[in-house]
Formats: C-alpha cells, structure tokens, sequence
C-alpha cells in the first residue's frame, strides 16, 4: 500500500475512533443521565412509598388508639355502674339492720320532715312498709310539729289506711291524692344517683381538678 493510501486509511480509521469515541461518550451521558433519572424515580418512589406506610401506619394507630380508650371508658363505665349497684345493696342492708334501732327513728323523722316540707299540704297520709309502721305512728306528732314550724301553718298527718308499701321508707300523699312525695329507700337513691356515681368516679380513678 502507498503511503498516500496509508495516510488516508490511517485518517479514516483515527475518524471512525473519534466519532466512535463520541458515540460511546455521548451513550455514557446518556446512560449515566437515565441511571441518575432512575435512582431519582426508585428515591421519589421510595420517599413516596414510605410517605404513604407512615399515613397508614399513623391511620392504624390513631384507630387502635380510640379503640382502646373507646374500650377502656367502656370498663370504667361498667367498673362504675358494678360499684354503684353495690352501694345501692350496701346501702339498703345497712338501713335494713337499723329499723327498730334510735338512730333509725331520727332517720325516719328526717325523712317524713323531708317529704313533708316539700309537699306543703294542709293534710297528709304517711305510709310505710308493715316493718316501720309502728314507728312512724310513734314519731308522728313530733314530725307533724316541725314541719308545722318549717310551713309557717299547721299540719295534720295521719297513718295511711292503704295497704303497707313494699319497700323502706316512707310515702307522703296529701289528703286529696293529688300531690305526693316519695321518700322510699329506693326513690332517694335515685335522686342522689348523679352525687354517689360522682363520688364513686373520684373514689376510684381520682378527682379531675380541670373539670
């Protein structure tokens, strides 16, 4: 081969390098430009992904959560209402061992004060059950006495010809059936349920000062 065919072979294959060199550059970039564009995606993906499992994982707990406090008033309330039913109990057994005792005359006489005051009739029926009728006809004129004081009027009481209630405590009617006032066992627990569940609430999980 002549030189000048030499020449020209060696300028067109240094060409073919270059311009393969640039290709291969040119592929570099753009391979390392798609890498760098992938690994960005994968990352957007990941932090994306990863976005989502917290929001999940903070939907799942946040739910959890209410469900055990949801749970845990549900206990509280059933705690509440079992101590409450046994004061009731308590309550009604204690008051049961004390008919015929002194203290339960006072107690009987403040009952009847109570019903009698609040009913403010002229004349009135007093029942009870067979158990308390024998006091009651006893304390009658003393009770009848201060609730005159109390009314600023006289009142009369007088036992109840119906038949004995069934419950402790006592009953208070005026004489024309028309207003009455119930001081049974039952009936005053019940007017004072809202203090006791509250006393029972602070006994057990303590006083809340905020509220």
């Amino acid at each position: 081969m002549s030189d000048e065919r030499r020449a020209l072979a060696d300028g067109i294959l240094a060409e073919a390098r270059k311009q393969a060199e640039s290709i291969q550059a040119e592929w570099d970039q753009s391979r390392e430009a798609r890498k760098a564009g992938l690994k960005r995606r994968i990352d957007d993906l990941e932090s994306e992904t990863t976005g989502l499992i917290e929001k999940e994982q903070k939907r799942i707990n946040d739910r959890m959560a209410a469900q055990i406090e949801m749970e845990q008033h549900k206990a509280d309330l059933r705690l509440q209402d079992s101590a409450y039913r046994d004061v009731e109990l308590r309550a009604a057994e204690k008051l049961r061992s004390l008919v015929g005792s002194d203290e339960y005359r006072g107690i009987l006489h403040n009952w009847i004060v109570e019903a009698g005051v609040g009913l403010a009739a002229v004349r009135v029926t007093v029942n009870c059950s067979a158990a308390e009728r024998s006091v009651v006809g006893e304390i009658l004129p003393s009770v009848e006495k201060e609730i005159s004081e109390h009314l600023g009027r006289p009142v009369k009481l007088a036992l109840s010809a119906d038949e004995p209630i069934e419950e402790q405590g006592v009953v208070l009617i005026s004489e024309d059936g028309q207003t009455g006032y119930s001081n049974r066992i039952p009936d005053r627990l019940r007017r004072h349920r809202n203090l006791i569940r509250r006393i029972i609430h602070d006994s057990l999980f303590g006083v809340d000062e905020d509220g």
